[in-house]
């Protein structure tokens, strides 16, 4: 074997290295995406749920019955 293909071997290694760490971090992105979703479909289902609360509370004013 000659120093070059060792040199092209390890070049060859790296850049591997390198797509799986960016991957990895794709990964991770997408996995923080999904969590970011959940966290604002909760906070969107905590927020319907209090409107409804409310409104359910306006339409008993309403009737006269608080």
């Amino acid at each position: 074997m000659s120093l070059k293909s060792l040199q092209e071997q390890e070049q060859e290694q790296e850049q591997e290295q390198e797509q799986e760490q960016e991957q990895e971090q794709e990964q991770e992105q997408e996995q923080e995406q999904e969590q970011e979703q959940e966290q604002e479909q909760e906070q969107e289902q905590e927020q319907g749920g209090l409107l409804v609360v409310c409104r359910f509370a306006e339409l008993l004013d309403g009737l006269g019955c608080s």
